[in-house]
């Protein structure tokens, strides 16, 4: 299964496909980058770029069809995950595990609660998603000063002052200077340190050794002034809010509908 550079010019829109391996294996290719997947294991790609995928005799997957807009951030992390074997958990599982019953009841079974359904598997796999991006780095970069940036932001992440002129001294450049650097790769110092707090905090409500802590003192711990922001921004993010990604996490997880098939 080929999708050429033509192909995906040509289309009108591109979309998610992510992909859960039931039998045999497959060996997806996208973005330079290349994986085995196998039984019980999933991947990602973008249809809106070239990607090559072959399977093996046998082979047989299920695959949902998303909208970027499902996806809150997808143009952050498509670079980064496409092409990856995505990280286990319980999440991903109970997403297909839905999707599966949904497909399997016949119409008269069903009780009218297909769209609730469908935006909570939205919300699960987005989550599922940016915390495979996490954790390949989704916010390394190649750019030495500002991975130096990511390192400071990390290790004063608890100081809710933390901003530009911090960021400015530490790299021992002027301010406008920092500015400069950041609008070369489409960021901002703000944002930076937005993005490295919510990673943080998506590692934190997602370990099993932390679910005793209250998520108001993580919130604090890592530099956000009041819980409704960082609430805000977690949703704006990972398209779940913080309660519900840690809900998920431990696995106790309960737009225009997504398109789903076996094969």
């Amino acid at each position: 299964m080929i999708r050429t550079r033509h192909l995906s010019e040509r289309a009108e829109s591109g979309s998610l496909k992510l992909i859960w391996q039931m039998a045999g294996t497959l060996h997806i290719e996208q973005d330079e980058r290349s994986s085995l997947i196998e039984v019980g294991q999933a991947t990602v790609c973008d249809t809106g770029r070239p990607y090559r995928i072959r399977m093996s005799e046998q082979s047989n997957f299920a695959v949902v069809m998303l909208p970027y807009a499902s996806c809150p951030g997808w143009e952050h992390i498509s670079q980064k995950i496409c092409g990856t074997r995505l990280a286990e958990g319980a999440t991903v599982r109970a997403a297909l595990g839905a999707l599966m019953a949904m497909t399997s009841l016949p119409p008269d079974l069903q009780d009218g609660d297909d769209d609730t359904v469908v935006q909570a598997v939205q919300m699960m796999l987005s989550a599922s998603l940016h915390r495979s991006a996490a954790e390949r780095g989704a916010t390394r970069f190649r750019n030495a000063r500002l991975s130096k940036a990511q390192r400071y932001i990390a290790e004063q992440i608890a100081n809710p002052d933390l901003d530009a002129n911090d960021l400015a001294a530490a790299l021992c450049m002027s301010r406008r200077s920092l500015y400069m650097l950041f609008k070369e790769h489409d960021l901002t110092p703000a944002r930076m340190i937005h993005d490295v707090r919510l990673e943080q905090s998506m590692r934190v409500l997602g370990d099993a050794s932390q679910q005793h802590r209250k998520i108001t003192d993580i919130v604090f711990d890592l530099g956000f002034n009041d819980y409704a922001t960082f609430s805000r921004l977690f949703k704006t993010q990972y398209g779940v809010t913080p309660s519900e990604y840690r809900l998920k996490a431990r696995g106790n997880a309960p737009g225009k509908a997504p398109y789903f098939a076996a094969s």
